[in-house]
């Protein structure tokens, strides 16, 4: 986290950015069931700043969407991978698992944030919207999550794979992107 961080400082990364989830693809006004799942990248992404010691406060957003802000050395840096679209997974256990039976889609947008953590959670989300508005989309799959009795989560952008879907799912989604794979 530290390497990152100081990367993050090299770079001029963002230290304060938004993250935006909402519903994707075909079916995402007409299935309540990503919902779920869209909360559950933000207990996530909460998971992972409370981790390495950021702040992270939800804001105020548009119904089926949600909006974090999260500060701190490095944030800028690792977020700006997660990017994209979150594609969680159903498979047929009658099948043995074999066959990928639906697909939840999720957009989350990182986007740097100009305004200081002195300014109000309510100008902090109209800031964050029109960010959002101004923001070009990515349609590229960051992450697959595939839970079931043999889960497994696919990190297209840092390269791996794990079984671990409960610690990814808990904020440690940055820890397996060394190369190599935990099975």
């Amino acid at each position: 986290m530290l390497d990152r961080a100081l990367a993050g400082i090299a770079a001029s990364a963002p230290t304060d950015v938004f993250v935006h989830l909402r519903a994707s693809g075909p079916h995402r006004d007409t299935r309540p069931e990503t919902e779920p799942f869209a909360a559950l990248l933000v207990e996530m992404y909460e998971g992972w700043a409370a981790r390495c010691g950021m702040q992270a406060q939800r804001l105020d957003a548009p119904e089926r969407e949600h909006l974090l802000t999260i500060s701190g050395l490095g944030c800028g840096e690792i977020l700006a991978a997660e990017s994209g679209l979150h594609v969680l997974e159903q498979v047929d256990e009658e099948r043995d698992g074999a066959k990928v039976g639906d697909r939840e889609q999720v957009r989350v947008l990182v986007i740097p944030r100009s305004e200081g953590p002195e300014a109000g959670a309510g100008s902090l989300a109209r800031l964050a919207r029109h960010a959002i508005v101004e923001t070009a989309t990515s349609t590229v799959v960051v992450r697959r999550y595939r839970p079931g009795r043999a889960p497994l989560v696919r990190d297209g952008v840092r390269g791996y794979r794990t079984g671990r879907l409960d610690r990814v799912l808990a904020g440690d989604f940055d820890l397996y992107g060394d190369g190599s794979s935990d099975r």
